[in-house]
């Protein structure tokens, strides 16, 4: 940015003036003196008034060279035209810009009255604010008063006579203001005031202008630096050397070190200590250090070290920076998209297995069904005939048919189109689905086996299909009773379903624990693999946890295990809500709840629901508020409910029994339990139902 010009040293000696009433110039010639000699005397006087004047002036352009405060600056500015021109009065405006209003930011003198209306007041409502050229009045008490006039009223009953103003022109022709003076005699102002005042309107022009394009670089620059913060990319420069130079907050979180510790390092503080050495040289003879234009953007792909130690591919694209002999480089995790695309991978490698368990699937079951018919016979006629040891054979044959036929049937569920599991109307209700299911689904545990429910009425329906649920959790069973059986014949079995909120808010978690053997990690982590199973051939085909992942997954959930050895296990399956359940909320909610962690569970619950700004603590532009008593009082409630028609505020939590009369009238709803995540749940289930209410009908 260039400093602003000084225009002191335009300045001539001006002329003395005859009959002035500047102090400046009030000088008398001793007694004694010849004409020439006081005429001399007094151009002395005046020569040394004016220079210390534009000492002032230069001390001012230099201390706004050296960012100073601009408005103490023109203050002073301005106290060199009261002196220079000996008047009362005065102060400096600025013009409007922007859709701002305009502004005095500088005044001495008593002018208060006058600046407050010509603030307000444009061209055409006062005589008294000047165009693109000056504005002179000898005595203000000549001029016809308008009655619209204000400004002119006003200066007048303030006892000013003599008014001069001076438009402030930018260097592109611009006028962004004027300086004003006033004294209280009536006074003509002749060409040497003129002069200075348009030397000093100029001067104090180039000051304003000088700032302003310094404070829009700066804005520029915040814009440019909000970009780059913003950016989830990592985005550093560095020379040709291999040294940082700058780095946004992306490369700090991807990398893990703390702002500006990287700023001067090398960017091999990035690297595997390992492989540093070889990758930072390699790097680095890559780069050139001159004829950066003719460099073209080059992708780089590799392995860098976050601080805690873990690895992440890391995919640069690497530019040269036009004019400079500095790099961008733009670096970005594509560890997690490498992992999704193996899984891609494996999905098609899955999809063909699938179209050949079909095949397999159906064929067997052709083939089975005349033998199952064939055994059955032989089984009936054995029987009649007492030939025990001929049934003996059929029997152990039979058993190797029903696995077989097991085989297929899951093979067959395994291939099914994809969504068979998902609901799209109004789910399923836990507690509705084990009334009618639980009985049956117990029975493939072993006797005497303790089944403890904890599934709520009132919790949200999932979105999946009851049938799908049930197989899902007759697997879970089946494989809950073998563990419990291992344990030996005296093992008293414990089994545990339950359904609870997911700490985000957005979905139910339903769980099958038992105390059976449990599993060891190497098992745990392959458990929800397809046909992986710890069981002989032919006790087990490895498809009872990879069904119950693919009927999670169809609903859009997921399967969790935790399980040790010797302890049980737990099978945790996460079900979103049912779509029926979450309807798109044009209104904006805000939540003041005293409890952090529970206020963060209910704005994403709320937001998971469609409603389209969910905010904490900042209700000043919401249409609903979820109001903790302990929070906020009924006098800020009424108040922020007064402030717009149509709001609503919900009471969230027991009001003091001091304040529940003053509660009453206020709240269009109450949610008085919040102990837990599913009275949070359950909670804002309510406050939803409230919240639509607003929408269509408040």
């Amino acid at each position: 940015m260039s400093k602003p010009p000084l225009t002191s040293d335009k300045l001539s000696a001006p002329k003395p003036r005859r009959g002035s009433n500047s102090p400046l110039r009030s000088a008398v010639a001793p007694s004694g003196l010849s004409a020439a000699e006081s005429e001399l005397a007094d151009a002395r006087v005046r020569i040394a008034s004016d220079l210390s004047v534009w000492s002032r002036v230069r001390d001012v352009s230099a201390r706004l060279v050296h960012n100073g405060e601009l408005e103490p600056l023109l203050a002073e500015l301005l106290d060199v035209a009261i002196a220079v021109t000996g008047v009362a009065a005065g102060f400096i405006q600025l013009n409007s810009k922007d859709g701002n209003p305009s502004r005095v930011i500088a005044e001495t003198g008593g002018v208060s009255q006058i600046t407050r209306v010509s603030e307000q007041s444009t061209q055409h409502q006062s005589i008294l604010l000047p165009g693109r050229s000056r504005v002179s009045f000898p005595d203000l008490r000549s001029i016809t008063l308008a009655e619209s006039d204000q400004m002119l009223a006003i200066a007048i009953a303030s006892g000013f006579r003599g008014f001069q103003s001076t438009p402030l022109i930018s260097r592109h022709g611009e006028m962004i203001g004027f300086i004003t003076t006033l004294s209280h005699r009536p006074a003509l102002s002749d060409d040497r005031d003129n002069h200075v005042l348009d030397l000093l309107s100029r001067q104090a022009a180039d000051f304003i202008e000088w700032r302003m394009a310094g404070v829009q670089v700066s804005r520029t620059d915040a814009r440019l630096n909000s970009v780059l913060d913003s950016v989830i990319d990592a985005i550093m420069t560095i020379d040709s050397h291999g040294m940082i130079q700058s780095a946004n907050p992306a490369s700090f979180k991807l990398f893990g070190f703390a702002p500006d510790s990287g700023i001067g390092q090398s960017i091999g503080i990035i690297m595997p200590e390992h492989e540093r050495r070889q990758w930072v040289s390699k790097f680095i003879d890559s780069l050139p250090s001159k004829n950066l234009e003719t460099f073209a953007p080059q992708r780089i792909d590799f392995r860098a070290c976050h601080k805690d130690g873990s690895v992440a591919e890391i995919e640069m694209v690497l530019s040269a920076v036009p004019n400079q002999p500095l790099f961008t480089a733009v670096m970005r995790d594509v560890t997690e998209r490498r992992a999704i695309s193996g899984r891609l991978q494996q999905s098609d490698r899955l999809t063909s297995l699938g179209t050949l368990a079909a095949g397999l699937g159906h064929d067997m079951n052709n083939v089975l069904f005349p033998i199952r018919a064939h055994l059955n016979a032989l089984s009936a006629q054995a029987t009649v005939t007492a030939a025990t040891s001929c049934l003996a054979h059929v029997k152990s044959i039979m058993e190797g048919v029903r696995y077989l036929q097991e085989l297929a049937d899951g093979l067959h569920y395994l291939v099914n189109d994809a969504g068979t599991s998902r609901h799209d109307g109004d789910g399923t209700r836990l507690a509705t689905w084990w009334a009618s299911t639980g009985a049956l689904l117990s029975q493939s545990l072993p006797v005497h086996t303790d089944v403890k429910v904890a599934i709520r009425g009132d919790i949200p329906a999932v979105g999946v299909t009851a049938q799908a649920l049930t197989q899902a959790v007759l697997n879970l069973f089946v494989n809950a009773s073998e563990a419990i059986t291992a344990r030996g014949v005296g093992w008293q079995g414990r089994i545990q379903i339950a359904a609870t909120a997911a700490p985000s808010g957005r979905s139910i978690i339903l769980s099958v624990t038992d105390n059976g053997t449990g599993m060891p990690e190497a098992i745990r982590a392959r458990a929800l693999d397809m046909f992986f199973t710890t069981k002989s051939r032919g006790l087990g085909t490895g498809l009872g946890l990879a069904l119950v992942s693919r009927v999670a997954k169809e609903a859009g959930g997921s399967v969790s295990v935790q399980s040790s050895e010797g302890t049980g296990t737990t099978i945790s399956i996460e079900l979103p809500f049912a779509s029926n359940h979450l309807h798109k909320v044009e209104l904006n909610v805000a939540i003041s709840l005293a409890d952090g962690r529970a206020a963060a569970f209910v704005q994403s619950a709320l937001s998971a629901r469609g409603v389209a700004s969910v905010t904490l603590d900042n209700a000043a532009e919401a249409d609903a508020w979820i109001v903790d008593p302990r929070v906020v009082t009924p006098h800020e409630a009424l108040v922020w409910k007064m402030g717009r028609r149509g709001r609503k505020v919900v009471l969230f939590g027991k009001a003091h029994r001091l304040q529940r009369q003053e509660w009453r009238g206020l709240i269009a709803g109450a949610v008085e339990r919040a102990e837990d995540f599913e009275d949070l749940l359950v909670g804002v289930d309510r406050a939803y139902t409230i919240i639509n209410g607003v929408v269509h009908h408040g």
